[in-house]
């Protein structure tokens, strides 16, 4: 039985109230003379109670609302499988797409570095040596060149005498309140005396 509008018509005009076993009859506490049914066997005044309006209303309901969602679910199943079949024909044409591009073997020219290193003409290696003037990655040449800076040595005894200066004034007046800027003007101090006594001994050998 697939169509419930005849039991759910029935279930509605049927005697309002609570239905419950009283021995061999159903009573119902929502008409005059309460009784709703009489019978033979006591299971089967059991059953009638049991199967009550209100009962049979409420599994109506929930079987309406699993119905809906079955057919919901059917739906989306079928645009799914409608996706799934596009997605499909669309990955086998771009395979196919793939299929038909030229092949590139590796080249038999290769492109060397300095270092030794050589990379095949069309390889990734040989693209990054074109753009970096010959030079591979995995070249010590394809680091930064290191700018050298030439100092005199009258520039650190003026930077040394300076930062005395400064530490002097900074210890006797804040070195208390701030001893961390101290600490930094006597490491500056004492870091000029080492480069300046580094050069003079170079100077004299």
């Amino acid at each position: 039985m697939s169509d419930y509008s005849k039991l759910k018509e029935l279930a509605e005009a049927a005697s309002e109230g609570a239905w419950v076993q009283d021995a061999f009859e159903v009573v119902s506490d929502g008409i005059e003379d309460r009784r709703v049914a009489r019978c033979s066997w006591l299971t089967d005044a059991q059953y009638i109670a049991a199967a009550n309006p209100a009962v049979v209303l409420g599994l109506i309901a929930h079987l309406d609302l699993a119905v809906e969602a079955r057919d919901l679910y059917m739906a989306d199943k079928k645009q799914l499988a409608f996706a799934l079949n596009d997605a499909r024909a669309e990955a086998a044409r771009l395979k196919a797409e793939c299929e038909g591009l030229p092949k590139h073997a590796p080249s038999s020219e290769i492109i060397w570095c300095e270092c030794g290193d050589g990379y095949p003409a069309n390889s990734y290696g040989a693209g990054f040596m074109a753009a970096n003037g010959g030079v591979c990655e995995n070249c010590d040449a394809a680091e930064p060149e290191l700018v050298k800076i030439t100092c005199s040595l009258e520039f650190f005894e003026n930077l040394r005498d300076s930062a005395a200066a400064e530490a002097e004034e900074h210890r006797q007046c804040m070195g208390s309140y701030r001893p961390h800027r101290q600490e930094l003007l006597d490491a500056v101090v004492c870091q000029c005396d080492e480069l300046i006594a580094g050069v003079s001994k170079g100077e004299q050998a």
